[in-house]
């Protein structure tokens, strides 16, 4: 399990740095022959692009090695219309209860320039509103919190799963936010046993990022959006909405986990699996 963790973190690794490197190398050949210094920063378009292809040769590697289930349960969505709904109302609630958090725990963000100028990029929106939570959802939780759920209680593989996605992604106004969203897409995995919801959720929540980068710059928090005098309400609504979904998804009967058919799991070792706790 760890081993296999370990591998597939220094191959998404890896893959990110043998695609930006020579993207880099053309920038700075690129840049010289306009008479520019050969320091110069990669392009925007490049930065994008390279995110992009990262995500989809770690999306055709998982697949292409089984690392995540391809059965039907994965792919299917039960009572989609309400599931689509618990989407929604999960993504709008959380992010304004997140504002909270951040309005009185600011936390540095070392990558918000680049943000708000890849959410003006065509390549830059795909890459981070659609392929990669699609990479993201396949890694940490088809994957990771998958094979953990072999030697861990589901409740010790979501909150392990969350974490090392948090701390994937450095920046630290990200690293927080990742592992508790994290938390709540393990769970909803763990309930329900497909990856689409937690895809959604996750292409709902970096579409809405993005909105709000692009049309709303200057709004760094919730309170710039709607005025001291309608923030409260809104944090109110936001919370009772967020409790009503957290009772939907607790009411939920966590599916029977099929044994992974990752090629590390076939191992003795890896084959003995913990019985799952039904909370």
């Amino acid at each position: 399990m760890v081993k296999t963790t370990i591998k597939l973190l220094l191959i998404y690794f890896a893959i990110q740095i043998c695609v930006m490197f020579p993207i880099a190398i053309y920038s700075v050949i690129n840049s010289m022959a306009k008479g520019g210094e050969p320091g110069g920063a990669i392009s925007m378009t490049g930065m994008a692009i390279g995110t992009l292809l990262s995500a989809i040769l770690l999306s055709l590697y998982l697949y292409k090695k089984h690392y995540f289930n391809t059965d039907k349960q994965t792919w299917e969505m039960a009572s989609p219309v309400k599931m689509i709904l618990l989407c929604l109302a999960l993504v709008l609630s959380y992010n304004i209860l997140y504002d909270v958090f951040a309005t009185y725990v600011p936390l540095p963000n070392l990558l918000e320039d680049m943000f708000i100028d890849m959410s003006g990029n065509l390549f830059g929106i795909l890459a981070v509103v659609i392929v990669g939570p699609i990479m993201e959802e396949l890694l940490f939780r088809g994957t990771f919190m998958r094979l953990f759920m072999q030697k861990l209680s589901p409740a010790q593989a979501i909150f392990v799963s969350a974490l090392i996605f948090g701390l994937v992604h450095g920046n630290p106004a990200q690293v927080v936010n990742a592992f508790f969203i994290g938390l709540l897409l393990g769970w909803i995995y763990y309930k329900t046993g497909s990856l689409l919801p937690v895809i959604l959720i996750h292409i709902l929540n970096n579409g809405a990022s993005v909105f709000l980068m692009r049309y709303y710059p200057d709004a760094k928090y919730l309170v710039d959006l709607t005025g001291p005098t309608a923030y409260w309400y809104w944090i109110s609504g936001a919370a009772i909405l967020f409790i009503l979904s957290l009772v939907v998804i607790k009411k939920m009967k966590a599916v029977d986990w099929p044994v992974p058919q990752v090629a590390e799991l076939t191992q003795p070792e890896a084959s003995e699996s913990v019985q799952e706790e039904k909370y």
